[in-house]
């Protein structure tokens, strides 16, 4: 018997440690995707959105009533949008602090905005295991491609936005349609006259975006 009980235990002994280290080495968070299906439209539109220009003398505010990207979920928590509209709501212009306007036009030159939804964390663990949708950390990016967007104003300054390179724009989002972005620092180059500062500053953004429909991540 004694000798029996050896040889089935010698037997496990692999199979269980094979069963361990399977467990072991799969990925704790799995691909995420949305709650909505693959193609669903989905709009971020935000009726305030401050850009703040510290460099420039006196120091610039712009203040847009409307901002709003588009765009159709695909099979991953990114998708692509369509070009940003920077507006106010009665004219296609912002206007700033200092009663001048400002008009931005995005482009897609070096390539195309997107958006995603980036999970908590949790100590490099996403957040599997906790229920969705939840408010405990997720985030909302917002991918702006090298120079595109520019804000020409009436000063006149040129302002380009990430002009080496691409910006991500990113904020805390609640898993049921807000995502508030605070004083999120973009490089820009300046051209025109000497008061506009110098060529190269770093701008800050301000807003809450509200996505229709308000979508999350599961998985």
């Amino acid at each position: 018997m004694g000798m029996a009980i050896a040889a089935i235990a010698a037997l496990l002994v692999p199979l269980l440690s094979a069963t361990s280290t399977s467990a072991t080495s799969t990925a704790e968070d799995g691909a995420d995707t949305f709650s909505v299906a693959s193609g669903t439209a989905v709009v971020l539109s935000s009726s305030k959105v401050i850009i703040s220009v510290p460099g420039s003398s006196p120091s610039l505010m712009i203040t847009c009533t409307s901002s709003a990207f588009r765009g159709k979920t695909r099979s991953s928590l990114r998708f692509p949008t369509g070009l940003p509209l920077f507006t106010d709501a009665s004219n296609a212009s912002c206007t700033d602090n200092l009663g001048f306007t400002d008009s931005f036009a995005a482009n897609s030159v070096n390539g195309s905005w997107a958006v995603a939804e980036k999970d908590f964390t949790n100590a490099g663990a996403g957040d599997e295991g906790l229920p969705e949708p939840n408010a405990t950390g997720d985030k909302f990016v917002i991918h702006m491609p090298k120079a595109g967007l520019v804000d020409t104003n009436n000063w006149p300054c040129s302002l380009t936005f990430a002009p080496s390179g691409n910006a991500s724009i990113s904020g805390a989002y609640n898993d049921a349609g807000t995502f508030s972005v605070k004083n999120v620092k973009i490089p820009i180059s300046m051209s025109g006259p000497a008061f506009c500062g110098p060529a190269s500053q770093t701008v800050t953004l301000t807003a809450t975006y509200t996505l229709n429909p308000g979508i999350f991540d599961k998985g």
